[in-house]
């Protein structure tokens, strides 16, 4: 009886240690530019597909069995002072550290670019994604842009998106 609690023991350790060899600690962080009136910053679609990209992203990654969690980002309310050069690079330090100080190996960063000019018009215009290894320094590991054409009969589904996104992602192999 103690030889066989003894092997269910070092079984179950050795599955713990070897599970966490390939799982990763990553932190998805998102910026929201909007090309629109700024009221609809708040409107239901900005909301949910945000937040749907950023779970599905998160889904596909937590279900690969890594370690996920999410940090706050920008709302650009005017894409002409988008951050660019040395106040973007701020911006992806200032996260490098959140992402360290909470423990992440990889950090996803994605911008959702919405325009229209009224709600009834906005739609999900790109999706762009960059990833980052974090060990010294800041590595960008793979980066990917989803441009959306505009149709007013189906505005892009969150979900949707982020799954189409991680797949292409998954064929870098980064996870």
């Amino acid at each position: 009886m103690t030889g066989t609690i003894r092997r269910v023991a070092f079984f179950i350790l050795l599955s713990a240690l070897a599970a966490s060899a390939w799982a990763k600690t990553v932190m998805v962080s998102y910026d929201l530019v909007l090309d629109a009136p700024e009221d609809l910053i708040s409107s239901d679609y900005v909301l949910e597909t945000s937040i749907d990209v950023e779970s599905g992203i998160m889904d596909v990654l937590f279900d690969q069995g890594h370690i996920v969690f999410n940090a706050p980002g920008l709302v650009i309310t005017d894409p002409e002072a988008a951050p660019g050069g040395l106040e973007q690079e701020g911006n992806l330090a200032r996260r490098r550290l959140l992402a360290l100080n909470g423990g992440a190996e990889m950090l996803i960063y994605l911008r959702l670019r919405f325009s229209g000019v009224s709600e009834d018009d906005l739609q999900l215009e790109s999706l762009e994604c960059e990833v980052f290894r974090l060990r010294s320094d800041m590595e960008q590991i793979a980066s990917e842009t989803i441009q959306y054409r505009r149709d007013d009969a189906m505005p892009v589904n969150g979900f949707e998106a982020s799954r189409i996104l991680m797949n292409r992602l998954s064929g870098a192999e980064l996870f």
